[in-house]
């Protein structure tokens, strides 16, 4: 006889900090960036099959995300046109957690960025 497991899924919208991340540009310069994604499941059996945790994925997802689009910037072309990268941004993220029965509503940078020390410094 098959055993029978119910799990609880929370099928409303819920956000999700991606806090405090250090990423550095193309021209080599650091920023602390934090953004936030909204989501909700969409495929519950998805969810909880796909992943061991499709939130923490999902975490995973959007910080790979960011240090993809961020990284292959410039500070001042990422400064001119932060819609551009948000919506790049949202669009990679959507993508890849769509196979882990997630809808991604949206995904932004949530504040400005803090900008650090520039690594390399010209001679």
């Amino acid at each position: 006889m098959a055993k029978v497991m119910l799990l609880p899924v929370d099928l409303r919208e819920t956000m999700l900090d991606i806090g405090d991340q250090e990423i550095m540009t193309a021209d080599k310069v650091t920023l602390r960036l934090n953004a936030v994604a909204t989501y909700r499941v969409a495929d519950a059996h998805k969810a909880l099959s796909a992943a061991d945790d499709a939130r923490q994925a999902l975490y995973r997802e959007a910080q790979l995300a960011l240090r993809t689009v961020i990284g292959g910037r410039e500070l001042d072309q990422f400064l001119a046109d932060k819609d551009a990268v948000a919506k790049e941004l949202e669009e990679i993220v959507r993508q890849r957690v769509a196979a882990l029965g997630l809808e991604v509503i949206s995904v932004g940078i949530r504040d400005q960025p803090s900008v650090g020390a520039r690594s390399c410094r010209a001679t």
